[in-house]
């Protein structure tokens, strides 16, 4: 009975943890601010501003993304929404008082908030997962190593999927939808687009969950701007670049948030350098050519995270970094897991080399090689290249090329300046994730897909023998 309800009593749960946060806030706003109360209604203008905005930054931090990450990143999440909206409602409160009041009852109020945040994220991971089941999926893919990779991923979130078959799609168009039937979920890789199509049909009319592993075009199309000629739906993909408006306030935004960066980071910097120099009297900073808006090259400046003595100055010069890459010196494993290492970007996004929000800059080989494979590569260069951006924020440093290209597709694709301010606050908190800025893993654990897709094959081997005999 309950199970038919969990997508309410999740609401509810979720409900509840917001006005847990909001009567808190409350109770320190009257205990710890007596002069900035109101009389009559004042009090509940400031209480919707305090919740429409702890809504707002929940939103950007994903801190209601319930079943969908680990706690810690609820937690975090959380603790980042709280602090934006305490931090914004204190300058509130001060300007109802007309002066600056003391900040030791907000930090108060903050510090429980977080507790109560621990004991709800716990809670609401609870009772989500009591009431919804791991989904049972079935993949089914051509043998591309990066979608494998995917079903690998999905494999590791064991509590929200279960990767039951991995269906090579080669197989007749009958076997693959009698495989299907049993499970509730489908995980579609890349295949022949004529056998990808009938698969979402048959799904989508059997209202199976799909799982799309996207191209392009079909990103593209999600951003698609629904129109209508006559009586005929369009979808109409603009493909466009930034125009001139957004190009101006994108690039003012960047000249004011880099200097403000520059000089709010300067004693940081400098002692950075020195911790640097007086490591191993190396070179303090690495230039590296890299790409930006219409493949123009730039020399990209970030502190040197490597020994001199190893033919590169960064993990990208050979290779991908692994977790514990020897290059790397006992400095820039303290400046990398948090980016400081490129803090001096900075230099680069004043000079209008790099925006502040944008693609990552690649390096000219790495550009070209990866173009051989993947073409479509080239449209991360529609835009600036970026010291954060989308693929920066959910990727990481071992992110495939073709998932770094989808991820610069969905900011390109749906650009706006709100887009810009959310990744922006998103980075504050990428910066204490620290799976994000770690190279390869080489103890991870991975699932033998061969070996998944040999057992479900010998098992369907099986069950057609047994229904053989049965006949019989």
């Amino acid at each position: 009975m309950w199970f038919a309800y969990r997508r309410s009593i999740v609401s509810l749960v979720r409900l509840l943890y917001l006005t847990g946060l909001v009567v808190f806030f409350y109770l320190g706003w009257i205990q710890g601010y007596e002069q900035t109360l109101y009389f009559n209604f004042g009090n509940y203008v400031v209480l919707f501003s305090y919740t429409v905005m702890l809504l707002l930054f929940m939103n950007v931090y994903g801190g209601l993304r319930v079943g969908s990450v680990r706690v810690t990143n609820l937690l975090l999440s959380s603790f980042f929404a709280l602090l934006f909206t305490n931090f914004f409602i204190y300058f509130e409160l001060s300007l109802i008082a007309r002066e600056m009041l003391s900040v030791l009852p907000m930090l108060f109020t903050f510090g429980g908030q977080v507790m109560l945040a621990f004991m709800g994220c716990v809670a609401m991971n609870t009772v989500y997962y009591a009431l919804n089941n791991a989904r049972q999926v079935v993949a089914i893919y051509s043998g591309d190593a990066d979608d494998a990779r995917v079903i690998e991923k999905m494999s590791q979130f064991n509590r929200r999927f279960r990767v039951i078959e991995a269906l090579d799609a080669a197989q007749p168009l009958d076997e693959l939808i009698s495989r299907i039937d049993p499970y509730d979920s489908v995980l579609l890789g890349r295949m022949d687009p004529d056998t990808r199509k009938a698969i979402f049909q048959y799904c989508y009319r059997s209202g199976k969950r799909i799982n799309i592993l996207p191209d392009p075009m079909e990103i593209a199309l999600c951003v698609a701007t629904k129109t209508q000629l006559f009586d005929t739906p369009i979808l109409l993909c603009k493909n466009r670049e930034l125009t001139p408006e957004q190009r101006l306030v994108k690039r003012i935004s960047d000249i004011v948030i880099s200097f403000l960066g520059i000089v709010a980071l300067g004693p940081l910097m400098l002692l950075i350098a020195l911790a640097i120099k007086m490591h191993d009297g190396g070179p303090v900073f690495y230039r590296q050519t890299r790409l930006t808006l219409g493949g123009r090259m730039f020399s990209i400046i970030k502190f040197r995270s490597m020994r001199t003595d190893s033919g590169a100055a960064s993990p990208t010069d050979e290779g991908l970094a692994t977790r514990n890459d020897p290059r790397i010196t006992s400095i820039g494993a303290l400046l990398r897991p948090y980016r400081l290492d490129e803090i001096p970007q900075l230099f680069n996004v004043l000079l209008g080399d790099m925006s502040i929000v944008g693609p990552r800059p690649e390096q000219p080989d790495f550009h070209a090689l990866y173009m051989e494979e993947l073409p479509e590569f080239a449209l991360r260069l529609r835009v600036k290249a970026g010291l954060t951006g989308y693929a920066q924020i959910y990727g990481r440093y071992n992110t495939t090329p073709r998932d770094k290209l989808n991820m610069d597709l969905f900011y390109t694709e749906d650009f706006s300046i709100l887009q810009d301010i959310r990744l922006l606050f998103m980075t504050l908190k990428i910066l204490f994730v620290r799976e994000s800025a770690e190279g390869f893993d080489d103890d991870a654990q991975q699932v033998d897909l061969n070996a998944l897709i040999q057992e479900t094959n010998h098992a369907a081997a099986g069950r057609e023998k047994k229904d053989d005999v049965k006949v019989g």
